[in-house]
């Protein structure tokens, strides 16, 4: 695996795909569905905080938000932060690159804990797909029986 944006390792490929499931769509998507409807309530939320803890983002003080692949609709997100949000997720960000090429890591009263790695850009990133889905289906909906009609013309 390669890393993307971040650009670094710190034991770990600072690379996952929860900002664009692209690759594991089909698999991940009905995983987390059927999840959703057998587990116990709360297991879920459990499973998923083991995996944030496991991540070891938070030994280099970075929110679980700062790792999400820089797709284009997540930079639209990052653009619309407010500009105190997205200066200190600049400076996690190099704090954390700093860290790693050191080879260390934060001491533990310096990681963030996790009642502070809340996410942060969601709200940003449900506006940016929503405004997308409305771009696109604004598209079809004008495109649609026009390119219908030239298609049929031509034939």
């Amino acid at each position: 695996v390669s890393t993307q944006s971040t650009g670094f390792t710190c034991g770990f490929v600072f690379e996952h795909r929860m900002g664009s499931l692209r690759i594991g769509d089909k698999i991940f998507y009905p995983l987390l569905n059927t999840a959703f409807r057998v587990l116990p309530k709360g297991t879920l939320s459990k499973i998923i905080e083991g995996y944030k803890v496991a991540a070891g983002h938070r030994r280099f003080g970075l929110k679980f938000d700062d790792l999400i692949v820089q797709t284009p609709e997540v930079r639209e997100a990052i653009r619309r932060l407010p500009r105190a949000e997205k200066q200190a997720r600049e400076e996690r960000l190099l704090k954390a690159f700093q860290l790693s090429a050191k080879n260390e890591i934060l001491p533990p009263a310096q990681w963030t804990k996790p009642e502070q790695d809340l996410p942060y850009l969601a709200p940003y990133l449900r506006e940016v797909n929503a405004e997308q889905q409305a771009r696109t289906s604004w598209f079809h909906h004008l495109s649609g029986p026009e390119l219908a009609k030239k298609v049929g013309a031509k034939a």
